[in-house]
């Protein structure tokens, strides 16, 4: 136990959700000796998390106790979950930007986190039966940017680490907070697809972009962002913030005061996305 790159903090709290989803959808897999492996794996991600810097990793970490906790009964199980619910609820209110953005100011990371407040959202309201509005708040907050810095054909701005095939597409993601925001009912169902990356319809598809209006010029000043629509195909980006925020600059580029263009969702000129 906790030798090795299988036990960094970042690793485990993907291969714990990955374990439970397994276990959850093929139950006779599970027996005494894997679920005390998952209860070994979540004591030691609770005491050696990655909490130093913040950032998107360490919300990873209380996301995944968060979950984990609820799997397992019992004293330290409740007091596990209780604990790593109040941090989760205190770091979004540090980490998320007043224009609804991550501090770390990359696209995809901020889809990434979102899909994962879905999929918190999804279970604390299909096991708990609550719907904690802080929660939900900043689902909706990083939603609305996220609304705001989509473009055609599903691109998004490319400032700082935002590598396209880093997180789940922005489309699917947008649909399954509409989803969930207007839907009391099927959370497991809605769960499944999600997980599943199962692909969305031309139906659902038009259904996320009745929900899209964005502006010709939208100013996500905190970001730092200006996103410019200059006509119907045509798309401009431009980066006049900060990299990120001064404690930490894990995903930051040097790419300030750069820009992107894209035409009919086409990269014209645009930063690379990685270093």
């Amino acid at each position: 136990i906790g030798k090795g790159d299988g036990w960094h903090s970042y690793t485990l709290s993907l291969r714990i959700r990955n374990w439970i989803w397994i276990f959850r959808t093929f139950p006779k897999l599970v027996n005494k000796k894997r679920l005390k492996s998952l209860w070994d794996q979540l004591c030691w991600l609770e005491i050696n998390p990655e909490d130093a810097n913040g950032g998107n990793h360490w919300i990873e970490n209380l996301i995944t106790l968060s979950i984990g906790s609820l799997q397992f009964s019992g004293f330290a199980a409740s007091k596990m979950h209780f604990r790593a619910v109040k941090l989760l609820k205190n770091e979004l209110e540090i980490q998320l930007l007043k224009d609804g953005g991550h501090e770390e100011r990359s696209a995809s990371y901020h889809i990434l986190l979102l899909s994962r407040l879905i999929e918190l959202a999804l279970i604390f309201s299909i096991v708990k039966k609550e719907r904690p509005i802080w929660l939900i708040r900043d689902i909706e907050k990083m939603a609305k940017w996220t609304e705001k810095i989509k473009l055609n054909k599903n691109n998004f701005p490319r400032f700082n680490d935002s590598s396209k095939d880093s997180c789940p597409s922005i489309l699917k993601v947008l649909y399954y907070f509409y989803y969930f925001q207007e839907s009391k009912k099927n959370e497991s169902k809605i769960l499944r697809n999600y997980l599943a990356n199962k692909e969305l319809s031309e139906k659902e598809i038009n259904f996320v972009n009745r929900n899209i209006c964005n502006k010709i010029i939208e100013d996500l000043p905190y970001t730092g962002w200006y996103v410019i629509r200059l006509e119907k195909d045509w798309e401009c980006l431009f980066k006049y913030g900060y990299s990120g925020p001064k404690h930490l600059h894990a995903h930051a580029n040097s790419d300030a005061l750069s820009f992107d263009i894209f035409h009919n969702g086409i990269p014209i000129i645009v930063e690379c996305g990685t270093s």
